[in-house]
């Protein structure tokens, strides 16, 4: 048996929806924002949903890594995988900017699906 990292499972998904409707946005759970940690991952797995222009519309800093306000967004090696990550006194307004663009970019892609987790 080998060990090591295991594929990234998301703990909970948005309600069930027909394919044909748009992805619910995600909703920010302040006591999981306030529970102590300075720095908040959310990760969302897109599926059925291309986020390359999303990812185009936001400045790269001077290290490449792309976000705004307070966040960014980092592609996991998984395809589809995101991790959403803020910190700071501005924590739970950064992260629900994020979630909701992201939401923004995708919510008329057809077919799309939003899986979210609270890391």
């Amino acid at each position: 048996m080998t060990r090591g990292k295991q594929p990234h499972t998301p703990r909970y998904e948005q309600e069930e929806t027909p394919r044909d409707a748009a992805p619910a946005p995600y909703q920010l759970d302040y006591d999981w924002v306030w529970d102590g940690a300075e720095v908040k991952t959310l990760a969302v797995t897109v599926v059925g949903a291309s986020l390359d222009d999303f990812l185009e519309s936001l400045e790269p800093d001077i290290n490449g890594v792309r976000g705004s306000g307070g966040w960014a967004i980092f592609p996991q090696a998984q395809p589809g995988l995101y991790h959403l990550v803020a910190g700071g006194e501005d924590v739970a307004d950064a992260l629900e900017d994020a979630a909701d663009r992201l939401y923004q970019a995708v919510k008329q892609q057809p077919g799309a699906r939003l899986f979210w987790e609270q890391l």
